[in-house]
């Protein structure tokens, strides 16, 4: 699948005191993840959507404390989102998304558009050449390839 998943960490909102003493985070998608010990941005390769941005709060010893999960698939649909997403453990995360595609992604799906929307020599000649003459053309259309449009 082409194209990119950003995530940017801008803050936490109503942590519990829990998560008041020092704290990793870290966020994964797939296989791919990142650790940092503060906001950030991140950046993904989508090769699938079935997958999850998973955020993870840890503590000083990387055990768990709490977590927050948004659907790729969801990402993809938006193409950007910002928005507060609520943690398992209390209090909220600022996450900002952005489904971004590389400029080689778009040539690839900017051609296959183009093909799809490419008049076939059928279709030409069929607006070009009288409804009544069509018939006589057809059968010679047909032995190298060419039917009419339906």
């Amino acid at each position: 699948m082409p194209g990119t998943i950003r995530v940017s960490v801008l803050e936490f909102i109503d942590l519990p005191e829990l998560l008041s003493s020092p704290i990793s985070i870290k966020v994964s998608m797939g296989k791919t993840h990142y650790e940092t010990s503060d906001k950030g941005d991140f950046s993904f390769p989508l090769t699938t959507l079935r997958d999850d941005v998973i955020l993870i709060i840890q503590d000083a010893g990387g055990n768990e404390i709490s977590r927050a999960g948004v659907q790729v698939k969801s990402i993809v649909e938006k193409g950007y989102w910002d928005d507060l997403f609520p943690l398992e453990g209390g209090g909220r995360v600022h996450l900002q998304f952005q489904f971004a595609l590389s400029e080689d992604d778009r040539s690839r799906i900017r051609m296959m558009n183009e093909r799809q929307e490419e008049p076939t020599w059928a279709s030409c000649l069929h607006g070009w050449v009288l409804p009544g003459l069509w018939g006589a053309l057809q059968s010679s259309l047909t032995e190298i390839g060419i039917q009419r449009p339906r």
